[in-house]
């Protein structure tokens, strides 16, 4: 382990002599991710490129009576360091000082310590992932088919400071996500997943998945676009509305459950807008903004969607957003809580990650298939991006295997569609709810500094779902 990331002990080290070298008064905090990346990609059934990469990511921050410089490099030797805090001294000279009982950052104990360590992914070498992806592109070769895939795993060493204390937690990750296409270009089948146990992930199940689809969604047909009833795959769940609980705050004005209810009290209108007060009127806290029988949480110590506890100062504790579809929680920082709150606490932050369950009894997609007189069943979406940022109007596209479901059956692939869709909206029609899965979801935005922001929900079965127009795209 200790030839491709930073030990413990040498992590202690490296930050004790940034400290050392800072200069100027005030207090230094220094955040750390020091890793290994190895890494395999294949196209047409053949490995295009693969590599493994080593390096640390060294956030430095500055802190003098409050005003804060942050900065951030990759290099630490002694130079790089010196210049990185002189950077960071000179941001602080353009901030703001604050008030005494803003400056501590109160690191909270005893944080939650999950089992995030995997020796299946940090022993998946070169050789091996070289010799797994020949097994995986087998059945597409006996499909006559292209198969393009990717995995990635990866081995982390975090540490951060509190006060004269480094803390340090290391942990894995893995991802693995294939496309399968025919050769005439008209099918296309997905499956992907991420983790942190390469030994859990049924790599090979997830190939005859994207192979089945691919080959079951051939040659598809144009559907006139309209309002449907419409089975989502988790994947497509995940991808519709993991933007409502990505770095949603109650101090910022992005944040669509802030909005105070009564817009026209313009007395309380701007400081309301951004956030500044926590309860009715002022946010949607304490009012049902989803389906009723849907509870969305985040826990670290989660055995399905677990993450590193700690980020700087700030600690990740079990929270409940949404409770039997009423908003329970909204995230915030702690000069939000000292500030506005009144509050002496590291804030409630979000990680980007979160459980989507329902209540009551699961429904498979074989079953929501079964119930349905007429309706379209969705693999993912692609391509999102916001329409109209007032209600969080997003488009996008269907892909990588669409279909029309006729009396129960599915019964024809169908052209990509591309949708117009409120998040919010769409949980506030549901039909049917699955069972609670793990789903595929990198680099996203938001997250902590590696991107890594586990997701597990259902597939959901949704009434008046709108697609626009056809996408002339596989």
């Amino acid at each position: 382990m200790t030839d491709r990331f930073l030990t413990a002990d040498a992590c202690q080290a490296l930050i004790k002599r940034i400290v050392a070298l800072a200069a100027g008064g005030g207090s230094t905090t220094v955040e750390l991710d020091s890793s290994w990346v190895g890494n395999l990609r294949w196209a047409r059934n053949l490995i295009l490129s693969a590599g493994d990469v080593r390096d640390n990511e060294l956030v430095v921050s500055r802190d003098v009576r409050g005003a804060q410089g942050h900065t951030g490099i990759n290099q630490i030797d002694d130079g790089h360091l010196v210049t990185a805090l002189r950077r960071a001294e000179r941001l602080v000279q353009l901030q703001h000082e604050l008030p005494e009982t803003e400056l501590e950052h109160p690191f909270i104990e005893p944080f939650p310590k999950p089992a995030i360590w995997s020796d299946s992914s940090f022993n998946l070498d070169a050789e091996s992932r070289a010799t797994g992806m020949q097994a995986l592109v087998e059945p597409a070769q006996k499909a006559g088919v292209y198969a393009a895939g990717y995995i990635q795993v990866s081995a982390h060493g975090r540490a951060t400071m509190d006060g004269d204390r480094v803390w340090y937690y290391p942990y894995t990750l893995c991802q693995y996500s294939v496309t399968v296409r025919d050769r005439e270009g008209t099918g296309s089948g997905w499956a992907g997943v991420d983790g942190n146990d390469w030994s859990k992930i049924d790599a090979a199940g997830l190939t005859a998945i994207a192979v089945d689809k691919c080959l079951r969604s051939r040659n598809p047909v144009a559907v006139e676009p309209g309002r449907y009833t419409v089975i989502l795959e988790p994947q497509a769940v995940c991808d519709l509305v993991s933007i409502l609980f990505t770095a949603r705050s109650l101090d910022r004005d992005s944040n669509e459950f802030g909005n105070p209810r009564e817009k026209h009290d313009s007395q309380y209108y701007h400081e309301s807008q951004l956030g500044y007060h926590k309860g009715p009127g002022y946010s949607m806290i304490g009012e049902r903004v989803f389906d009723e029988r849907l509870t969305v949480s985040m826990d670290p110590m989660d055995p399905d969607a677990s993450f590193p506890p700690f980020l700087r100062w700030q600690v990740a504790h079990p929270v409940t957003w949404v409770k039997d579809g009423v908003l329970k929680e909204l995230a915030y920082y702690r000069t939000y809580a000292v500030r506005k709150l009144g509050l002496d606490t590291g804030g409630l932050p979000t990680w980007g990650s979160f459980r989507m369950s329902g209540r009551g009894d699961a429904t498979s997609v074989d079953e929501m298939i079964a119930t349905t007189k007429r309706g379209i069943l969705v693999t993912r979406l692609a391509g999102l991006a916001p329409w109209a940022t007032n209600d969080l109007l997003l488009t996008g596209y269907t892909r990588d295997g669409t279909w029309l479901i006729e009396n129960g059956k599915v019964s024809k692939p169908v052209k990509n569609f591309r949708f117009a869709e409120a998040p919010l909206t769409v949980l506030n029609r549901i039909e049917q709810i699955g069972v609670p899965k793990r789903v595929f979801r990198p680099n996203a935005p938001g997250a902590i500094p590696d991107g890594y922001a586990p997701v597990v929900v259902p597939a959901l079965k949704v009434r008046d779902f709108n697609f626009v127009s056809l996408a002339d795209a596989v």
